[in-house]
C-alpha cells in the first residue's frame, strides 16, 4: 500500500489537500488574515502531518487518500469542528492509518471476488445471453443458474448488485419463478449495496472496467 517517496510532501500541499477535505463537508479552512501563515497554528498542524506522512513513507495519492479517509472519519465522531488539531488528538493518525490499511485490503478481496465471479460468468456464458444463462436450469427439478450459483458462492452480492443481466435476470425470475426470488437478496437491499459500492472510486472504476456494457447504467 505505501511506496517510498522521491520528493518530500511540502506542507502547502498538504494544506491544499486538507481544505479540499474539509470544504467536501462544508467546511472552510482559512488562514487568519494578516498573519504571516507559516507563524500559525494551522500551518505547525499541516507541517506536522507532512513529517507523519514523510516518515510513513506514503506516496502523493495515498497521501491525499488519507487525508480524505480521516476527515470523513473524523465527520463520522462529528468533530469536524475542531479542524486540523483533531489530527493529533486520541492517535488520530494513527487510528485512521489502520482503518484505511484494513478498508483497502477489503476492497482489494472484494474486486478479487468481482473478478472471479466475472470470468465464471462470461466462461459460461461463451457470447450467448448472459440474461438467458442465468434464468437456465440444468432439469426442470432444478433450480434457476442464477440462484444455484449465488447458493454456491460463484456469484457475489457486489455482482448481482451493479450487473445490469443479473438485475434484469433477477426482474424475470420474480415473474418466472418468484419462489426462487426470494431465495435471494431483495431489489432495495442490492440497489443500496451497489450505491454503497460505488463510493469507493477504486472499485467502482475496475468493477466497470470489467462489466463494460454491462455495468448497471443508474450507478
Amino acid at each position: 500500500m505505501t511506496q517510498i517517496l522521491e520528493t518530500p510532501i511540502t506542507a502547502l500541499r498538504i494544506w491544499k489537500w486538507c481544505q479540499e477535505a474539509f470544504a467536501l463537508h462544508g467546511i472552510k479552512l482559512t488562514f487568519p488574515k494578516n498573519t504571516n501563515p507559516q507563524k500559525t497554528y494551522q500551518w505547525r498542524y499541516v507541517s506536522k502531518l507532512a513529517h507523519k506522512i514523510d516518515e510513513w513513507g506514503l506516496d502523493k495519492p495515498t497521501a491525499k487518500a488519507f487525508i480524505n479517509f480521516t476527515v470523513g472519519y473524523i465527520k463520522e465522531r462529528k468533530l469536524l469542528h475542531k479542524g486540523l488539531s483533531i489530527f493529533f488528538q486520541d492517535n488520530m493518525m494513527d487510528i485512521c492509518y489502520d482503518r484505511m490499511q484494513k478498508h483497502s485490503s477489503n476492497i482489494d478481496n472484494r474486486i478479487k471476488q468481482f473478478n472471479m465471479t466475472h470470468k465464471f460468468i462470461t466462461a459460461r456464458c461463451n457470447n450467448r445471453s448472459a440474461i438467458r444463462i442465468l434464468l437456465d436450469r440444468e432439469s426442470f427439478d432444478k433450480m434457476r443458474n442464477i440462484v444455484r450459483w449465488y447458493k454456491s458462492g460463484d456469484i457475489t452480492n457486489a455482482y448481482l448488485a451493479t450487473s445490469t443481466s443479473c438485475t434484469e435476470a433477477l426482474a424475470k425470475l420474480a415473474i418466472v419463478a418468484p419462489n426462487e426470488r426470494l431465495l435471494l437478496p431483495t431489489e432495495s437491499e442490492l440497489y443500496c449495496l451497489a450505491i454503497n459500492l460505488t463510493k469507493d472510486g477504486d472499485f467502482r472504476t475496475k468493477a466497470k472496467t470489467m462489466l463494460n456494457d454491462d455495468w448497471r447504467m443508474t450507478l
